[in-house]
């Protein structure tokens, strides 16, 4: 993976006005806005840059006149590297019951940036079909939470075709993103009353006795109760 180094400059030096450089990998030679001279060499002080810190540098910038070297000193942050542990509430899995109503929240999506970027949280696509254009069943909120976003019947675990759903959830820090699967079950209440009575056997003798079986009666019910 390729990361780009931000150089801001902390004080000025004679010769080139070298306010910012943005530099990636081994491409040192770049000009960047106008009037920034061409860097030929940055040299570092031992240290680590897997984290923000400040070094002093000597830079090496070609002048019309002469080369000139100038100690400055330096912020140097890792950049581009793409947000990761992506999680509702912790987690990778939730379930919520059916019937749920609109705006139903799920829980609130999480993540984290090496760089502090502000990210941002969508939805890409829901059990392999594209969101824009399922265009429904769960969305973000400005708020980062994941709440339901259809009609009551989409989650409906009596008759739906799935009760499990794969949300894909897509996190940007305005630079790079990342992809997370989350996993939503749609929990089978028992919101529906018993239908289809019925009775096999409806007859009896006269002066039958008492407890003598008339039939059997039977029922269906959606929830399986």
């Amino acid at each position: 993976m390729t990361r780009r180094l931000l150089v801001q400059f902390f004080s000025q030096i004679s010769g080139p006005t070298l306010k910012y450089l943005r530099f990636i990998s081994k491409k040192m030679n770049e000009r960047i806005g106008a009037g920034v001279a061409a860097l030929n060499q940055v040299r570092c002080q031992a240290g680590t840059i897997s984290q923000p810190f400040k070094r002093a540098f000597h830079m090496v910038a070609n002048g019309e006149a002469a080369t000139v070297f100038q100690p400055l000193e330096q912020r140097i942050m890792l950049s581009g590297n793409a947000p990761h542990d992506v999680l509702l509430d912790g987690l990778l899995t939730d379930d919520i019951d059916e019937d749920a109503p609109n705006l139903e929240i799920l829980g609130v999506l999480s993540a984290i940036d090496d760089e502090g970027d502000e990210l941002t949280f969508t939805i890409t696509q829901i059990d392999g079909i594209p969101f824009t254009e399922l265009g429904g069943l769960f969305a973000v909120a400005d708020t980062d939470e994941l709440v339901v976003a259809n009609n009551e019947t989409e989650l409906d675990a009596d008759t739906a075709a799935v009760v499990t759903h794969d949300v894909e959830i897509k996190v940007d820090d305005g630079t790079s993103f990342t992809l997370q699967t989350i996993t939503i079950t749609i929990n089978n209440t028992n919101d529906n009353a018993p239908a289809g009575l019925a009775i096999v056997g409806d007859t009896v003798d006269e002066n039958a006795a008492e407890g003598t079986v008339v039939g059997t009666l039977s029922a269906t019910d959606a929830d399986g109760a």
